[in-house]
């Protein structure tokens, strides 16, 4: 599968996986001229009394084998201050930006015999 296909396959997997937990999905591939965030995600959104829930700023890596390690080890350092600040962008551009926690995660994805397997690295930069 081509490298393009195969990013996007995993990305659609991520963001039906943070569905059926209970995340609502308010972008997929935000960009800036900085760089891109795959998925923007909110949890508990309207918690009690009215404030804001976790927003998450999801970077999904996705890999068809472990020959180059894990795919989350592919997050440099580079990229997660890209992730940074593309997500002050996206702040920004927010019409009511109340918000809780902010929370940047990676979730990593394995094609193995055309089967995604996740897992989700919750509050792995900051």
């Amino acid at each position: 599968m081509p490298r393009q296909g195969l990013g996007q396959r995993g990305e659609t997997a991520a963001a039906s996986f943070l569905q059926r937990r209970g995340l609502h999905i308010l972008a997929r591939n935000y960009r800036w001229r900085e760089g891109e965030i795959d998925i923007i995600a909110a949890e508990d959104p309207f918690r009690i009394c009215g404030q804001a829930g976790t927003i998450r700023f999801i970077e999904v890596k996705t890999r068809s084998s472990d020959r180059y390690g894990t795919p989350g080890a592919a997050v440099t350092f580079g990229k997660q201050a890209r992730i940074r600040r593309t997500a002050l962008k996206w702040l920004q551009e927010q019409e009511h930006p109340v918000f809780g926690n902010l929370c940047f995660d990676v979730i990593e994805v394995c094609v193995l015999d055309g089967r995604a397997r996740l897992r989700w690295l919750k509050d792995c930069f900051f």
